[in-house]
C-alpha cells in the first residue's frame, strides 16, 4: 500500500479532473474583477475573503489557515480517501488528508491560502471543495461535509461571510 500523502497525477487525469472543474463549476480563470468570482459556487457554499490576512500576523493567521483547512478536509473524507489537490497551470495531485502530518511542514505541498494561482481541493466527484481565488483573495467552501466541519474549524482569517448559497 501506497502511504504518500501527495501523488502526482498523469497528464490525463488532471486533463479530466480540470475539464470537470471548468464544465460543472464554472471555472473561468481571471484577473479582473467583473469577472469575479471566477466560479459558479456550488450550493451549498461559504465564501470568505482573506484580505485581512496580510498584515503583521499573516505568519500566524496563514499557519492557522493551512491547519484548519486541512482538519476541515481530513474530517470530510474516509481513511484512505483523497481529493484532488490543483494548483492552476501548475502539477495537481491526488492528496490522502489522512496520510499527511501538519499542514506546516513540508508534506502540504499545495497550501490553503492562493498564492498567485487558484488552489484548489475538490472531492473526485465534485460533492465538496476548497476553492481558491488569488485575485478576487476569496476561498468558497462548499458541500455539506466541509460546511459542517467548518463550523468547528474556522480560520481566524474567515471573519464574515461576503457570499452564501444556502440550499432553500
Amino acid at each position: 500500500m501506497n502511504e504518500r500523502a501527495w501523488i502526482e497525477l498523469s497528464s490525463s487525469e488532471e486533463d479530466k479532473i480540470w475539464a470537470s472543474v471548468y464544465e460543472r463549476l464554472g471555472f473561468k480563470p481571471s484577473v479582473h474583477e467583473k469577472d469575479f468570482p471566477g466560479f459558479k459556487e456550488p450550493t451549498p457554499s461559504v465564501t470568505y475573503s482573506f484580505r485581512d490576512i496580510w498584515g503583521d500576523d499573516f505568519l500566524e493567521l496563514n499557519a492557522d489557515l493551512n491547519e484548519k483547512a486541512h482538519a476541515i478536509i481530513r474530517s470530510a473524507t474516509t481513511a484512505d480517501a483523497f481529493v484532488y489537490a490543483l494548483d492552476w497551470q501548475h502539477q495537481g495531485y491526488k492528496f490522502y488528508p489522512d496520510r499527511a502530518g501538519s499542514a506546516g511542514n513540508d508534506e502540504w505541498i499545495i497550501p490553503a491560502l492562493p498564492d498567485g494561482d487558484y488552489h484548489l481541493f475538490v472531492e473526485k466527484s465534485l460533492a465538496f471543495g476548497w476553492l481558491g481565488h488569488p485575485w478576487e483573495q476569496t476561498i468558497c467552501v462548499f458541500g455539506q461535509p466541509l460546511l459542517v466541519a467548518l463550523k468547528n474549524n474556522r480560520p481566524k482569517v474567515f471573519r464574515n461571510p461576503i457570499r452564501r448559497r444556502d440550499p432553500f
